[in-house]
């Protein structure tokens, strides 16, 4: 099980990664032709959970920067 072994490597190293890469590895987990289905599960819901997690922090960190309850205004200032 090299390739499993591979991939559970970089998903212990990935925690920086930004979204888009986390997405490009689970593509290549997803088609890994070499991976057992048992293996390409576990990887696929680590990554999930990578990603989810990540979401979430992405989410809270753009309602932080917009302000608790504050209306989105265009970005000219204009109400209008």
């Amino acid at each position: 099980m090299p390739t499993f072994d591979k991939y559970a490597y970089l998903i212990r190293r990935c925690q920086r990664w930004s979204l888009d890469d986390l997405g490009d590895l689970l593509f290549e987990v997803n088609r890994d032709k070499d991976l057992d289905e048992e293996g390409r599960r576990e990887l696929q819901q680590s990554l999930y959970e990578l990603i989810w997690d990540r979401a979430q922090l992405e989410l809270k960190k753009g309602a932080d920067d917009v302000g608790a309850g504050e209306p989105l205004s265009p970005p000219n200032g204009d109400s209008d």
